[in-house]
């Protein structure tokens, strides 16, 4: 494999040329990374990781193998004045075949970075495929400390290391979710995974402070699940704090999770959100929230089935269900049940609303049950005041119509046609 990149700096707005197509969200499986880097010397960087599965790509003959073509844009906003930083990456990924190009576990990586100066940012990235005209999109607000001497900063949060602990989405402030854990087959039978979150304290200043570093999680309902507060001692340069969250007690969904630092007169918080997966109270306290999950799927058989099963049986009960599922040449890697967490995850993440988890929601049913759609299209009926968004299956030959009568963002399935 080859990889080829070009790096331009761009004073305006990016975009490829010809494409006007509304840009969508980025898929769950595409890992972009973003972290706010405080340097001792020089400007703040906004650095970014991509990795993108193979399959994402869209590869086509080239005069030796096949070759995939990959644009990105990034562009920041400073608030303030209107200032803006901007790059853009021509890349390609070469492959000597077809074959290779469909293997799985493959990915594409590339890293670049933004120098951005203090203040309030609006972070946004595209990324273009060949032949597809629909970008995916990245977006978030950032704020970059003033690096005055004397000033107090907190990054992270970050996740220790290991198997079933998740990966660091960025430091500072962002949009994207955490989540645990990566080894979605394992964490899916509730298996015990540690985890722990950190962050890292600088002290700009010449002489020691004190202060104290809060952590609270909340569910979407607004319950605080856990709390801790930690006195510290402030010795100018970094410092690095760690704390063991309670995974056992963290049934599945959305949990809000918040770091502040105070010392005299400063405060500085960190917000961001956990997107925790079937933990062991999937198996235990919210069985019945987990049979819940298999309504699209599971035939009445299979769920009286599962909901006869004794506690002590749960787990092999729901690894036989995926097992049926699973190719028969690939029972440890089970596909269906990766792609199962992932839609959980993705369904929670963008259908979410109040108090009530997205999976829950039409779209997110219709999403467990098929999958992302081919293609989506919203449309505003202007005279009924009403949103209605088209999810086309094409293989299916169908087209799920929802609504959002009232302009909140919560849509309900008004029907099925044929496509």
């Amino acid at each position: 494999m080859r990889l080829l990149a070009t790096l331009i700096g761009l004073p305006l707005m990016l975009a490829a040329p010809g494409a006007a197509a509304e840009p969508e969200a980025l898929p769950r499986d595409i890992r972009l990374e973003h972290s706010l880097a405080l340097p001792d010397s020089g400007d703040p960087r906004l650095e970014f990781t991509l990795r993108l599965p193979y399959e994402r790509l869209v590869f086509e003959r080239g005069e030796t193998g096949f070759v995939a073509r990959l644009r990105i844009a990034c562009r920041a906003e400073r608030r303030s004045d209107r200032e803006e930083a901007a790059l853009l990456l021509n890349d390609e990924v070469r492959v000597a075949d077809f074959a290779a190009s469909r293997e799985r576990g493959q990915r594409f990586e590339r890293e670049f970075a933004l120098a951005l100066g203090p203040g309030d940012w609006q972070v946004e990235t595209l990324i273009y495929r060949r032949g597809e005209q629909r970008p995916w999109r990245d977006r978030f607000p950032l704020t970059v400390p003033d690096l005055a001497p004397g000033a107090l900063f907190l990054q992270g949060p970050r996740w220790r290391e290991g198997r079933g602990s998740g990966q660091v989405t960025p430091p500072f402030f962002f949009a994207d979710p955490w989540r645990i854990a990566e080894d979605a087959s394992s964490f899916a039978d509730g298996d015990a995974a540690a985890l722990a979150v950190g962050c890292e304290v600088l002290n700009w200043g010449e002489r020691p402070l004190t202060g104290e570093l809060l952590l609270s999680l909340e569910s979407r309902r607004g319950d605080l699940v856990h709390y801790a507060r930690r006195p510290l001692a402030l010795a100018p340069g970094r410092q690095f704090c760690e704390w063991e969250l309670p995974l056992a007690q963290l049934g599945m969904g959305v949990y809000k999770l918040e770091l502040e630092l105070v010392a005299g007169e400063q405060r500085r918080q960190l917000r961001g959100r956990l997107d925790v997966g079937l933990a062991q109270a999937a198996f235990g306290r919210e069985w019945e929230r987990t049979l819940a999950l298999l309504q699209p799927l599971a035939s009445g058989d299979e769920r009286a089935a599962l909901a006869a099963a004794p506690p002590s049986m749960r787990r092999q009960a729901w690894r036989e269900f995926w097992e049926r599922r699973a190719a028969a040449e690939t029972p440890a890697d089970n596909p269906a049940l990766t792609a199962f967490c992932e839609r959980i995850s993705e369904a929670n993440l963008r259908f979410g609303a109040g108090q009530r988890d997205g999976y829950l929601s039409d779209r997110g049913q219709v999403l467990l049950e098929r999958g992302a759609p081919d293609r989506v299209e919203q449309l505003e009926d202007e005279r009924n005041f009403r949103q209605l968004e088209y999810w086309y299956y094409l293989a299916a030959g169908l087209v799920y119509v929802f609504e959002d009568r009232h302009g909140a963002g919560d849509f309900l399935l008004l029907r099925v046609m044929n496509a």
